[in-house]
């Protein structure tokens, strides 16, 4: 899959977890680009993204080859 192609996939399409995908949807992120548009740093500090979130998109851009996309 190319870059552009992932980042602009809706969440609902990719493997997360329900409370991953619920806490998306409160924060209105709809794709991986709009959550990667915002270092990791100011994620944590929103209300319900957990380290736990942090690890399961980690793992997720991991696994894709794409975890330099993070900005901290």
């Amino acid at each position: 899959m190319n870059e552009e192609l992932f980042m602009t996939t809706p969440l609902s399409n990719n493997p997360f977890t329900p409370g991953f995908q619920e806490m998306c949807e409160y924060r209105c992120f709809k794709n991986i680009g709009q959550i990667l548009n915002w270092p990791v740093s100011h994620l944590l500090k929103l209300d319900g993204f957990t380290y736990h979130y942090y690890q399961e998109l980690w793992k997720y851009l991991d696994k894709n080859n794409l975890v330099s996309l993070l900005k901290y």
